[in-house]
């Protein structure tokens, strides 16, 4: 009986996307494109190549019409493309692991499959084994978050690392936790002295008494939740869960005097917790912050509403429509902290959102939480991720939109109507839209957008 339960439970992963095969077979796509609406000029300046993280296999490139490019074979989750075709991103996924996807090796590699530079060397695990410990994210230092005019990117250099970190903090909680940890790496693969912990900086985070009780006994979990359930579905004891981290770039904020938006500090997003924050790179403290507290009764809560295990928050680099402003990707689903752990809160559509980081008003944002919305291809869809997920602002002031457990990229115009959009085979980690001239040979003829620009 146990064995037809077992083999069960294996059928059911495979047909629910978590355990995870080595390459995507087939893709089914759609392009959109609504001419009345949507100035031919502004589409031809979004045309280029899509770069697609899925959960299932390797960083792909695709073209306008969903045709895969190019693969690369060593990495397993997609961390920033460079200009020339490289991609830094983790390889070597530690064993009998299937949700949080923690590394032992971060790397980066060219288009011609060589691995030109790797790490592997910063803390033990349980197993005495000195690894990456990386998860979720990777940045060049110095390098926007992804394609934006008139910006230098940096081929090789220093690289941020999102890692875990295995330790007991009893001011946060008896426990041990799973902490989440931010360290820099220089080309020659020597730790530069750069590290943040997230439990040395907790009392800035904001949290109520009601959810330090919270994090203390159940960090990443309900209390309701059975052990068992809980260790599958979540890593033990993740109290914060970051899923991306974001190097401010140039602003104009900053030039404007406001040193909270230094271009070396770093933006950080909680799942888990609700909170974006901004951290100083020659502090560590945290100099911005919204969340977790969304509630009428606090500035953002009053004017942005009640963001849930929000995903890739960013600045918009400078040179694009909305430059300095933030763009998150608010999943909704299930988050936040309460007296009796995690989650507290719920909702069930998700939404993009780009803030003004200093007045905090909502400048622009793309929902349609009332029911199902009718999308290109006929069909009725509600936009809706409760998790992973992402956004990019696109030189032609469109929003490139990665819808991911729904397994849709889309393209949206500033009025929200869809001008592209495509339907991949499985869940998708993060999407980002690349430039015709920084794909080796540029196989589709595309003209490069500095051209249009």
């Amino acid at each position: 009986m146990k064995k037809v339960i077992v083999v069960g439970l294996i059928l059911l992963l495979f047909c629910s996307g978590l355990v995870i095969p080595n390459y995507a077979k087939s893709v089914e796509n759609y392009r959109f494109s609504n001419l009345e609406t949507n100035n031919i000029t502004d589409l031809e300046q979004c045309i280029g190549y899509t770069l697609i993280g899925p959960l299932d296999s390797r960083p792909t490139l695709i073209d306008m019409d969903g045709n895969i490019i190019h693969i690369w074979k060593n990495i397993f989750v997609l961390g920033q493309m460079l200009p020339g075709g490289s991609v830094v991103g983790p390889t070597k996924p530690r064993t009998g692991y299937i949700m949080d996807r923690e590394f032992k090796e971060v790397i980066q590699e060219e288009w011609n499959d060589e691995v030109i530079w790797n790490f592997t060397g910063w803390k033990y695990d349980h197993a005495d084994t000195i690894m990456a410990r990386a998860h979720h994210d990777i940045k060049r230092v110095g390098n926007p978050v992804y394609y934006a005019p008139n910006n230098t990117y940096f081929h090789e250099g220093n690289t941020l690392v999102l890692a875990r970190y295995n330790h007991t903090n009893n001011s946060v909680s008896k426990k041990e936790l799973v902490d989440d940890a931010i360290y820099e790496v220089d080309w020659s693969g020597n730790l530069t002295g750069f590290e943040w912990i997230a439990t040395e900086h907790f009392n800035e985070f904001g949290f109520s008494k009601l959810e330090k009780i919270g994090i203390a006994l159940f960090p990443g979990y309900h209390c309701f939740m059975p052990e068992k359930l809980r260790n599958f579905f979540y890593i033990k004891h993740d109290w914060l869960h970051l899923n991306s981290i974001a190097i401010l770039g140039n602003n104009s904020w900053y030039d404007k005097g406001d040193e909270r938006f230094h271009p070396d500090n770093i933006m950080i997003t909680s799942r888990h917790a609700c909170i974006i924050a901004i951290i100083s790179r020659e502090s560590g403290k945290i100099v911005w912050k919204i969340g977790p507290d969304y509630s009428f009764k606090t500035e953002e809560g009053k004017k942005i509403g009640q963001i849930l295990g929000p995903h890739d928050a960013h600045m918009i680099p400078k040179g694009l429509t909305g430059e300095g402003n933030i763009l998150i990707f608010d999943n909704g689903g299930l988050a936040g902290y309460g007296l009796l752990g995690m989650p507290n809160e719920k909702r069930k559509y998700s939404r993009v959102v780009e803030i003004n980081p200093v007045t905090l008003d909502i400048v622009w944002e793309y929902k349609h939480p009332f029911g199902f919305k009718k999308i290109p291809n006929g069909k009725w869809h509600k936009f809706f991720s409760g998790t992973i997920s992402g956004s990019q602002r696109l030189p032609n002031g469109n929003t490139l939109i990665c819808e991911g457990r729904s397994k849709r990229i889309f393209e949206v115009n500033k009025e929200g109507d869809i001008v592209w959009e495509l339907l991949w085979n499985s869940d998708i980690y993060r999407a980002y839209r690349i430039p015709p001239e920084w794909v080796p040979g540029n196989p589709c003829g595309y003209e490069p957008w500095e051209n249009l620009l």
